[in-house]
């Protein structure tokens, strides 16, 4: 069922080449994006007509994000915009874009991140502009992700074993088997490629 309880449920949207969603709804992430949760800059999106670029730095609870935009047509996107989905654990401010993103041209969005709240998922951008005289709506998850927030704890020797015997008794241990032996090499090339 649809997801108001009546009629078949709606297709999938159309995907776009890099990863983004062309109908509104988000794109299951792409390898950009995953890479993104492990780095703190690079392409998040690029077809034959926009780049998006990402750049962020974190600190405790506060982060910083410029969205790189990067018209690749020899013509303007004309009534270009963005628009983020809320997400109640992030306080998210946006700095305004212009209108026009000139042809073989770049320009930026700011965003000011505070983390209020634990969360799962992360705020989507959605971009829209006109390539031609067709509307070209473009929806991309941000990696903004909770592990993005997570500062080290520096602690001495000392201090160290003193919190560790705070936990003795209290530590779990699980031991499970694998369900399949050896494991499969898509799972091993996919763990590998994450860097884990």
């Amino acid at each position: 069922l649809g997801l108001m309880g009546g009629g078949p449920p709606a297709p999938p949207p159309a995907q776009s080449a890099g990863g983004g969603s062309l109908l509104g709804a988000p794109a299951a992430q792409s390898p950009q994006y995953m890479a993104l949760c492990l780095r703190n800059d690079g392409v998040l999106f690029e077809d034959a007509t926009l780049q998006i670029g990402i750049k962020m730095e974190f600190n405790g609870h506060q982060g910083r994000m410029a969205v790189y935009f990067g018209n690749k047509c020899p013509a303007p996107l004309m009534s270009f915009g963005t628009q983020l989905s809320p997400c109640a654990a992030l306080a998210i401010q946006a700095s305004p874009v212009a209108a026009t993103l000139n042809p073989r041209s770049q320009q930026q969005l700011l965003l000011n991140i505070e983390c209020l709240d634990a969360f799962g998922e992360g705020p989507q951008l959605a971009v829209r502009f006109m390539g031609g005289s067709t509307p070209q709506p473009l929806v991309v998850p941000l990696p903004i992700i909770a592990t993005k927030f997570v500062a080290p704890l520096r602690v001495e020797g000392a201090d160290f074993f003193r919190r560790w015997k705070t936990l003795d008794g209290k530590e779990q241990q699980q031991i499970f088997k694998l369900t399949a032996m050896p494991l499969a090499e898509a799972l091993v090339e996919r763990v590998v490629g994450a860097g884990l």
